[in-house]
């Protein structure tokens, strides 16, 4: 967004603002509902960037350790892929047999009962499945080994290189992905430990026995309006936790999650409600809207959300129009809604001689567009415009003219011409079902513009603005550094 010259949108951004405060918008339930819910959100992330983020610290040492653990030792093979398991092991016997070189195995057409894929790559003992492990047991280079059925076919793996013990080269590859790793567990147990302290702090009891009946057999009225959680900060009913938990089921039935038991389900919907709020809690306790730097964001905020309630209040019933104002606009503005008239013609540019020429074969009964192609064998284009659009010959050349005639070699500044007129079409109304919805669109917009400055002119005459000229260039110089 370009960088203001002059502050005139804040200022009136502002009188919007304390007119809002004046009409005790800033009280409006629903207002300060928003505002509740925004500054909540922004504690939320402010509490998580002190309690956890900040925390997770992660030295070169633990990456390699990791790197070690998780990715290492490695083996590069070739995988060959086949849609049966029945043609895998065929091809297999082939190969052990001296009858086909993995070379020609792996050349060789799925037609002609070859591979559906052929692919080589590094595979990392310690992620590979059971059956993998079992195939490559003490393989050396050159090795081939399966068939490993699939779910839809079978594969052989030929060993490249033998098991290494990584370097770092391979190490820089997986840096970032094992520091989002280790970065995701330190956060895990930061935010369970977090949540265990908030818990004891606000005192939170599990009713055990309610919550085992729930999800088993159907809640009577009076158990629903029991309180499952308690603490003293507030009480959570089962009825919310249960409607938490058929949430949770619908939505894992919707996109097809693996079904869980019902006590999984549960305690992962409780300890999830838990954490999300206690953590709620403490956040807003800790009052980060109240000092810098979340204060003056939560304020700007609020003031934002003032200025749009008076503009909804105060300016959104100036912007409605009458009825038939589009339509009387449309004919008064008719002009603004009409396709002028347009002319096509094919226009040729070139010396004297040329010209002639062309215009004595055309005078002779040759076709023109025929004789354009043989002296112009990429073809001249054909402008269809309006006819103001064209150079002033041009257009007088058009006046004696009509459509189908091709005109006698004329003028255009230093050079000439020839032109063949194609074809004329008049003026034409665009039809006001066409133009209705953005006629009415731009109507509106013009209104809602016009009754805002309106607005604007009246508080400004009850107001005194004085602008401190030097602290504006000051901060105009600041801003400019920080766009570029």
């Amino acid at each position: 967004m370009a960088l203001p010259e002059r502050p005139d949108e804040f200022i009136n951004w502002q009188l919007l603002a304390q007119e809002g405060v004046r009409m005790e918008l800033d009280a409006d339930p629903i207002l300060q509902r928003k505002v509740a819910t925004f500054t909540k959100v922004r504690s939320l992330m402010m509490m998580k960037n002190e309690e956890i983020d900040e925390k997770v610290t992660i030295a070169d040492d633990e990456l390699w350790a990791m790197y070690q653990q998780k990715f290492i030792p490695r083996l590069e093979v070739r995988i060959i892929f086949f849609s049966s398991a029945d043609q895998a092991q065929l091809q297999h016997e082939a190969v052990l047999a001296g009858t086909l070189s993995l070379d020609a195995l792996a050349q060789l057409a799925a037609t002609d009962g070859g591979p559906q894929l052929v692919e080589t790559k590094w595979v990392r003992r310690p992620q590979l499945r059971e059956e993998w492990l079992t195939a490559l047991k003490d393989s050396k280079s050159g090795d081939l080994r399966g068939p490993i059925t699939m779910d839809k076919g079978a594969l052989l793996l030929e060993v490249i290189a033998p098991e290494d013990q990584g370097n770092q080269e391979d190490f820089e590859t997986l840096r970032s992905a094992i520091q989002d790793t280790i970065r995701e567990q330190r956060q895990a147990e930061l935010t369970s430990e977090l949540v265990a302290k908030l818990s004891k702090k606000f005192d939170l009891q599990v009713d055990e026995e309610l919550l085992a009946v729930i999800g088993v057999s159907p809640l009577d009225a009076e158990q629903r309006e029991k309180n499952l959680i308690t603490s003293t900060k507030g009480d959570i009913k089962a009825a919310q936790f249960q409607a938490m938990l058929e949430r949770e089921k619908s939505f894992r039935k919707k996109y097809k999650f693996q079904k869980e038991e019902i006590e999984e389900l549960k305690t992962r919907v409780l300890n999830s409600m838990i954490a999300q709020t206690v953590i709620s809690w403490e956040a807003i306790d800790r009052k980060y809207d109240q000092r810098p730097p979340l204060q003056g964001t939560v304020n700007f905020y609020k003031r934002h959300r003032v200025v749009r309630e008076v503009e909804q209040r105060l300016l959104k019933s100036a912007s409605q129009l009458q009825p038939g104002e589009a339509q009387d606009y449309y004919v008064a503005n008719q002009e603004r809604y009409t396709h002028p008239e347009t002319v096509a013609i094919s226009l040729i540019q070139a010396d004297e001689e040329l010209v002639n020429m062309i215009w004595q074969e055309v005078n002779q009964g040759r076709d023109y567009f025929e004789v354009v192609k043989r002296h112009f064998p990429m073809g001249v284009g054909i402008k269809q415009l309006p006819i103001n659009h064209f150079q002033p010959e041009v257009k007088s050349v058009l006046a004696s003219m009509q459509p189908g005639k091709v005109s006698p070699p004329f003028k255009i500044g230093e050079n000439y011409a020839v032109l063949k007129f194609i074809n004329r079409r008049p003026q034409a109304v665009i039809p006001f079902i066409q133009v209705k919805n953005e006629l009415r669109q731009q109507l509106a917009e013009q209104k809602l513009t016009q009754a805002r400055n309106d607005l604007l002119s009246r508080l400004k005459e009850h107001s005194v603005i004085a602008l401190d000229e030097g602290n504006w260039q000051k901060l105009h110089k600041k801003l400019a550094v920080q766009n570029d």
